[in-house]
């Protein structure tokens, strides 16, 4: 194995390398190499272990990892009629098959179901995508529902104090009415965990119908101006600011 020199900038904590690849937070990416999954030259690998990836074979699963040299990530306005999987399944196509290509390290945040239509996000940074996804963070999701009828006072209250869904509350939801009438309202909801299928549910729960239902942001990120099924690779700008948000400091190897 290659002597590591701690000040070489290429010498890069184990677990920091598999989440740039796109296996999960740092924490996750730990629990990766204590199983003595990983390996480096051949060897099994131990926690706190630094490697130089452009160098060193680095194996995941006697799979060797690509390791990107700079993250990349798209936010594409999700059509209706693709399920969020790498896989085709039942027939309906997935929506990797709209993006420029198809990395096993390009992961998708907050799933969204195959009728539904909206942000959706992708990239090869583990760590933001755990931190996007997972409820402790309480990232902020909006979406627009479209319903049928109007929504009631008492409707309100309930989703904004809170809906039992498999035995517990949903944290409190913001309710903004955009325009209503007797045949149908669009309402923007604000939640801030990310349970599956949740926004559905919720609506289902106290008896309203959703005509359809389309996510507009994630954080700081929202679909602005790009079409429906379309996509735009945010710049190194907008990817600064979205992992400021979440919490992800620029920090040391």
């Amino acid at each position: 194995m290659k002597k590591i020199s701690n000040s070489d900038p290429n010498f890069i904590r184990l677990q920091k390398i598999l989440s740039k690849c796109g296996y999960g937070s740092r924490r996750s990416c730990e629990e990766l190499i204590l199983e003595g999954r990983v390996t480096i030259d051949g060897q099994v690998a131990k926690l706190g272990m630094k490697a130089n990836p452009f160098e060193q074979s680095i194996l995941l699963d006697d799979q060797l990892i690509s390791y990107p040299t700079e993250d990349t990530t798209i936010v594409m306005n999700k059509p209706s009629g693709f399920i969020v999987s790498t896989k085709d399944e039942n027939g309906i196509p997935n929506i990797y098959n709209l993006l420029p290509y198809h990395s096993n390290t390009l992961r998708y945040a907050g799933r969204l179901d195959v009728n539904t239509e909206g942000l959706l996000l992708f990239s090869t940074d583990g760590e933001l995508i755990y931190r996007l996804t997972h409820p402790k963070f309480e990232i902020k999701k909006v979406y627009e529902v479209i319903i049928e009828g109007r929504l009631s006072k008492n409707a309100q209250a309930q989703l904004n104090y809170g809906i039992n869904l498999d035995g517990t509350l949903t944290k409190p939801a913001n309710i903004k009415i955009i325009s209503e009438s007797q045949d149908r309202s669009v309402v923007e909801i604000i939640i801030h965990e990310g349970r599956n299928h949740q926004v559905r549910r919720m609506f289902e729960a106290i008896g309203i119908t959703i005509f359809h239902l389309r996510r507009i942001s994630i954080g700081p990120l929202n679909l602005g101006a790009i079409k429906r099924g379309k996509y735009k690779v945010i710049s190194k700008g907008e990817l600064e600011k979205l992992r400021v948000t979440v919490g992800i400091s620029t920090g040391t190897n």
